[in-house]
């Protein structure tokens, strides 16, 4: 049989092992539940997990692994009764103190508990008080009892009124719905949605119902939309990003009359273009001229273009009448 507990341990070769203190190797550790970590009954170290053995490692982590023979184990078992001898000898010398001590420890828990004593029996008294007190009333016992109907019958009558005043208001809050509320939202939305659809038109139809219905108002006829004066007008979209004026490098302008419109943010629409041109009395001028028949428009990013004539175009170029011709 192994001598010693680690000879057993060592024997057995556990992969685990026993808890070992981390100071001095002894396997005599305990966990102290006061201080939430572990203590060596042999040092008297504390620390917050053992190592363990023997494992692999046994003989080469801990000193005390390494003490073997039997006079190293005599020489030990010799310390440890001196250790126990210089205890005793303390709690000799330090009884009176300790005793002392131990009698105020046990005066005040014994105050302690005879306060919370008390505590305890004021809360049920109270408790039991208030169970009688309401209890009595159900009783039929007076007065309580026509102090409960005197009670309920006000408490009832409160509720009534509180009752008709929430109806009264909810009244109230259902004229203003439908007298102002109601009203104010549709006319708002009828505001709005037509501002927010304007804000994202860019439908060249719908630009062109838009501008005759202008001219017809002010007593003019409508111009014709043409493909070819669309087409020209883009072309002078892409111009416009590069040189906004009406010098067009490609003489896509060229005996024509022309509206150009241009803003520094966000996205141009047809409703933005329309206004800005009816306002400037320039461009107003080219949208309500008498003799116009023929226009093209275009729209995108911050731009817009609308193009002018009086005559049938080829290619975007007004087509003058037989013997006729350009000065330029």
């Amino acid at each position: 049989m192994p001598r010693r507990e680690d000879e057993y341990w060592a024997g057995r070769k556990e992969p685990q092992g026993i808890g070992l203190c981390p100071f001095c190797g002894s396997s005599n550790v305990y966990y102290n539940n006061n201080y939430e970590s572990w203590r060596c009954a042999k040092c008297e170290k504390s620390f917050p997990s053992p190592s363990y053995g023997p494992g692999e490692g046994f003989g080469k982590e801990a000193r005390w692994f390494g003490k073997t023979t039997e006079e190293e184990r005599r020489r030990e078992s010799a310390e440890m009764a001196e250790v126990v001898k210089a205890r005793v000898k303390e709690r000799k010398t330090h009884g009176a103190a300790g005793s002392e001590s131990m009698t105020r420890r046990t005066h005040n828990i014994d105050q302690s508990f005879r306060t919370n004593r008390w505590r305890s029996n004021t809360v049920v008294t109270t408790f039991a008080i208030i169970a009688v007190l309401l209890i009595l009333p159900f009783a039929g016992v007076q007065p309580l009892a026509d102090y409960k109907d005197s009670t309920i019958s006000k408490v009832t009558e409160y509720l009534s009124k509180a009752k008709n005043e929430v109806g009264e208001i909810v009244a109230e809050v259902e004229e203003i719905m439908v007298t102002e509320v109601i009203p104010f939202v549709e006319d708002l939305r009828d505001e709005v949605v037509p501002f927010v659809e304007n804000l994202r038109d860019t439908d060249i139809d719908s630009y062109a119902i838009r501008f005759n219905q202008y001219r017809q108002s002010n007593g003019f006829q409508p111009l014709i939309f043409v493909d070819d004066l669309n087409q020209r007008a883009s072309l002078r979209l892409a111009e416009l990003e590069l040189d906004y004026s009406h010098n067009s490098q490609g003489k896509y302008n060229l005996h024509l009359a022309e509206n150009i419109m241009w803003i520094s943010f966000g996205g141009l629409s047809n409703g933005v273009a329309f206004n800005s041109w009816k306002d400037s009395p320039g461009h107003n001028a080219n949208m309500l001229d008498a003799s116009y028949k023929y226009t093209g428009y275009a729209i995108g990013g911050n731009y817009a273009v609308q193009l002018f004539t009086d005559l049938a175009t080829i290619n975007g170029v007004p087509q003058l009448p037989l013997g006729w011709y350009w000065d330029d």
